[in-house]
């Protein structure tokens, strides 16, 4: 369903990670999120627009979004994901946590 998508409306008031805002990322969503949340993490700077606050921003922002479907670059943002998540970057993280912990 996320491959047949084209923008991630996101109306949530409490998210602790957000991983399926990450996962519809990865795929290439635009997206239009809530300030002041979690998903400010997992975007490179100069994604400021994709941020809503209250309702009348939220429709005015899904409907922009809507509009520029083919100027949305998702490759800064998968790039940015990548990195932060790549899996063997992770793992190492957590060898060396539990190393220093004698674990």
């Amino acid at each position: 369903l996320i491959k047949g998508s084209h923008i991630l409306p996101v109306s949530s008031e409490h998210d602790f990670l957000g991983i399926s805002v990450i996962e519809a990322l990865f795929c290439g969503l635009q997206p239009v999120l809530p300030e002041k949340m979690v998903y400010e993490e997992h975007l490179p700077s100069g994604f400021d627009y994709c941020f809503y606050h209250g309702q009348d921003q939220f429709i005015e922002k899904t409907r922009n979004a809507l509009l520029t479907l083919s100027l949305y670059d998702y490759t800064a943002v998968n790039q940015h994901l990548r990195k932060k998540y790549n899996i063997s970057d992770i793992v190492a993280c957590y060898d060396r946590y539990f190393k220093k912990k004698g674990a």
